[in-house]
């Protein structure tokens, strides 16, 4: 139990940065199930979004920061005009038409069911979820045996190692023969 206790005096920004995009993706999912004029294209993004968060918030940092982005930009323009843009889903993944799928994707301009007060504050949402990605994308230290490369390179003792590394086996091995040592 002290445990318990204990890690969430240290991990208390973390839970309520968890909890709260839990609590957004459960107010967004009963919206979509509780609202028929609820886009299901808006809402079921939002509310996928908010659960990755709730659930991963320290994964995928690299898909979830322009995610993020692009649903508060989505958001932005809901507040500001009372629409909102939307990807044709169902035009994209099953047309009819022989072509090729980026050219049957489209994006049109829908109203959107969303109250503009709600989209503003999803816009500061998706903010503060995309500023945390950033910050752990930042936080990453770059890959240590690439740096180690880079300045062990000219090294005499990294030039010797990198040649008793085989990349590839020949065709015919030569034989050595072990000396023996007399006993």
């Amino acid at each position: 139990m002290t445990n318990i206790i204990e890690y969430i005096k240290t991990h208390k920004a973390e839970l309520a940065y968890r909890g709260w995009n839990g609590i957004v993706a459960g107010v967004v999912i009963h919206d979509l199930l509780t609202n028929p004029a609820a886009s299901f294209s808006v809402s079921a993004i939002d509310a996928g979004l908010h659960a990755y968060e709730f659930i991963f918030p320290n994964q995928l940092s690299e898909i979830m920061l322009p995610l993020n982005l692009l649903r508060g930009a989505q958001a932005g323009f809901a507040c500001a005009y009372g629409s909102t843009f939307v990807a044709d889903i169902k035009t994209a993944l099953f047309s009819s038409k022989p072509s090729l799928w980026p050219m049957s994707f489209s994006i049109s301009i829908q109203p959107t069911s969303i109250p503009r007060l709600v989209n503003g504050f999803d816009v500061l949402n998706h903010g503060v979820n995309a500023f945390r990605r950033l910050s752990q994308l930042m936080q990453r230290k770059p890959d240590q045996s690439a740096t180690e490369k880079k300045g062990k390179a000219l090294t005499p003792q990294y030039k010797q190692q990198q040649s008793k590394v085989h990349f590839a086996t020949p065709l015919v091995q030569p034989i050595q023969q072990k000396k023996h040592k007399p006993h």
